[in-house]
């Protein structure tokens, strides 16, 4: 057993004891596919406007030529196949993508893509042009767009860049921050119709980062810049600017960091202002204080230590604050090398350790995202099984309908999850048709070719709901599709009512 498998071992054990110490919660994530090879992703939003988010990715079209594409999120915990971004035919203008961001460039409310390229000719490496494919609205891209930034950005290669986009200037469409090292970074406009700008001498300095997040750290009502990267010196580790309101920043002082890979923002105390979250290769990760004008203070007594001492060198690859339990706090996602570690806010800003409760005593997620990925309203996980080239989906079982793969003559077993006492209704049907209904959700089943169960079921102590049914022994009845959504009730919950996930099952 390798140093790594031990320590797992001991947190699992660790873990364990906490949670039977302490009072667990009912719902936990769990994970129904298998674990896929990981294809890679940047960015995970909801490309197609289905509601359910898709992955962003780099794409390897040939040995010549590398762009990006995306994967449409079936709402399903599933995605489908990578969709290059469409290049015009019979002419290579580009050799790869370096880096690209999702952002509405028209502001029309749908998500492009801007990106920076080069072009490689033998041992020779030249700026590519600055492209943007534009969205139809349902994830149908155009043709790689030219000359949409008035001014063309030249890159020096092979010097590090990326792009984030915000709304910089407060006009109401995206603008693009250019990150770039040693050289200072900039701010490219956009006049609400795709076409940049670039603003001058708007950054201080350089601002490469692993992680940067562009949000209101300050309430003025504009977009500051906070960052993450690894590096030697603590003071090259964090790093905050604040922003006039035009799109032009200034260096803000902060508290000192070690190495980090990723910084999220929200509001962890509940005083109204953003705080932050930095994934550090220290114990825990660490915790920022807004006082509410972007003057921050570390806070130590924030998070729990982990269950047992572990030796470092610790390695927090991802944070995420998301209200895990629906509670209306934020709770904390901690990628961790050895343990995806799930942190639950007490309202105040103090934090729990619910690893065990919520079922992620003996995951690593590596490289994580935390979105809802069955469009049932809670907080799903994806995330690559840590030291490994595999991705798996865990899902929140709030609110969550879920079956077995039935056999011919054997059972379909059906399960509804949510909060202990809650009442459940669900059907079963044989075809999907999407159907959005404001406030509670996205209801899949085909009404014309599915079945309410025709009362509301009490969920048990464990937050549950089983029901059996069996398959008739029919040849014919093999691949049949089955679906399955339900309803949860909770009267006490901000949404009474809200609909489960869609289900996908067939029978073998």
């Amino acid at each position: 057993m390798n140093a790594r498998h031990a320590i797992r071992r001991a947190l699992v054990a660790g873990s364990l004891a906490a949670f039977l110490s302490g009072n667990p919660v009912a719902q936990q994530f769990r994970q129904f596919q298998p674990w896929e090879l990981w294809a890679g992703a940047d960015h995970l939003l909801d490309v197609n406007g289905d509601g359910a988010p898709d992955i962003i990715h780099p794409f390897v079209a040939s040995a010549q030529h590398m762009t990006c594409a995306y994967r449409d999120g079936r709402a399903l915990g599933e995605f489908g196949p990578s969709i290059p971004m469409p290049t015009p035919s019979g002419a290579a203008w580009f050799s790869r993508v370096m880096a690209y961001t999702p952002l509405d460039a028209e502001g029309d409310g749908d998500i492009d893509i801007v990106a920076l390229t080069i072009v490689v000719n033998g041992a020779t490496i030249t700026t590519g042009p600055v492209v943007m494919w534009l969205n139809d609205g349902v994830g149908g891209f155009s043709a790689a767009q030219l000359n949409r930034l008035v001014t063309q950005v030249p890159i020096v290669i092979p010097l590090p860049f990326g792009l984030v986009s915000v709304d910089l200037n407060t006009d109401g469409y995206d603008d693009i921050f250019l990150i770039e090292s040693p050289a200072p970074s900039r701010v490219l406009l956009n006049d609400g119709s795709g076409h940049f700008t670039e603003l001058p001498a708007a950054c201080p300095g350089p601002a490469q980062g692993l992680s940067l997040v562009l949000r209101d750290l300050d309430r003025d009502g504009d977009a500051d810049l906070v960052g993450a990267r690894l590096a030697t010196a603590p003071s090259q580790q964090g790093f905050l600017w604040r922003n006039d309101g035009t799109g032009r920043f200034s260096v803000v002082s902060t508290p000192g960091l070690t190495s980090c890979d990723h910084v999220d923002s929200g509001d962890i105390d509940g005083d109204g202002d953003l705080d932050l979250v930095f994934a550090t290769w220290t114990e825990v990760p660490v915790v920022w204080l807004n006082d509410g004008y972007a003057n921050f203070s570390e806070d130590l007594t924030r998070l729990p230590p982990l269950p047992i001492p572990v030796p470092p060198p610790h390695r927090h690859s991802r944070v995420w604050l998301r209200d895990l339990d629906l509670d209306g706090d934020l709770d904390l996602v901690d990628g961790y090398a050895y343990q995806c570690r799930i942190l639950i806010n007490d309202g105040t800003g103090h934090f729990s350790d619910a690893t065990m409760a919520w079922g992620m005593w003996t995951t690593a997620l590596d490289h994580s995202f935390a979105a809802d990925l069955d469009r049932d309203g809670d907080v799903d996980l994806l995330g690559v099984r840590g030291g490994a080239t595999t991705t798996g989906v865990f899902f929140n079982l709030l609110r969550h309908a879920h079956s077995n793969a039935p056999v011919i003559g054997g059972n379909f077993d059906v399960e509804i999850d949510g909060s202990p006492g809650a009442l459940a209704v669900y059907g079963i049907g044989f075809a999907r048709r999407d159907v959005f209904v404001p406030g509670l959700g996205f209801w899949a089943l085909d009404p014309a070719l599915s079945v309410m169960w025709p009362r509301a079921e009490l969920l048990d102590p464990t937050g549950a709901y089983r029901a059996s049914w069996p398959v008739p022994s029919q040849a014919a009845l093999r691949g049949v599709e089955i679906f399955v959504q339900g309803a949860v009730i909770e009267v006490s919950a901000p949404l009474p009512v809200r609909f489960t996930n869609l289900w996908r099952t067939a029978i073998r």
